[in-house]
């Protein structure tokens, strides 16, 4: 199963992450504004 992975910055570094997974840090940020 492929895996489709995004580039999410953590920690200044880019790190190939799961669409899914991005998707939640991204909506956790924005909630946490």
């Amino acid at each position: 199963m492929a895996e489709d992975l995004v580039p999410v910055e953590i920690e200044g570094v880019l790190t190939p992450t799961p669409r899914e997974l991005a998707g939640l840090l991204f909506f956790l940020e924005s909630i946490q504004q």
